[in-house]
């Protein structure tokens, strides 16, 4: 795959995914639209796409297990704190022109996880706070195959 980059406001960074190039052209974008439709990414393994109203128990369930928040909080999710997250992704996208895409493995009918970009705004300075980071949430039986780097 061709390395693509950011625009300049995101300090030349050269990001390879699809998914980063996506997300890059909705950045340069989003001042252009304001109803966003989140796109779809296949690929061999999976399919990258908005999380809908049914993938909400799923969601919860993968942000509640303590397995998977270990290393990111600590502290698993309650269903309303969930539900705050899972909103905040689709306002996400709709303000900023990216957000998190539900990962869906080719033969699963329930989300595996999620992934893409967000403002996190961590009060770590202007150096940091300014700029999408990127990421991946994988459910247990998910996780030790590749599909978080995959997918980003």
């Amino acid at each position: 795959m061709t390395p693509f980059l950011i625009p300049a406001r995101f300090r030349g960074v050269v990001l390879v995914s699809r998914s980063a190039q996506v997300a890059a052209e909705a950045i340069t974008t989003k001042q252009e639209r304001m109803s966003r439709t989140v796109p779809t990414i296949n690929t061999a393994r999976m399919t990258l796409r908005a999380m809908r109203a049914e993938d909400f128990p799923r969601f919860a369930e993968i942000w509640a297990t303590p397995e998977v928040v270990r290393h990111i909080s600590g502290k698993p999710r309650s269903k309303a704190q969930a539900w705050d997250a899972f909103l905040r992704n689709a306002g996400h996208w709709q303000i900023s022109g990216f957000g998190q895409w539900a990962i869906q493995q080719h033969g699963d009918r329930q989300m595996a996880g999620q992934t893409g970009f967000f403002f996190g705004s961590r009060g770590l300075g202007e150096d940091f706070d300014p700029f999408p980071e990127a990421g991946w949430v994988l459910a247990p039986e998910a996780q030790g195959k590749g599909l978080g780097m995959d997918a980003v």
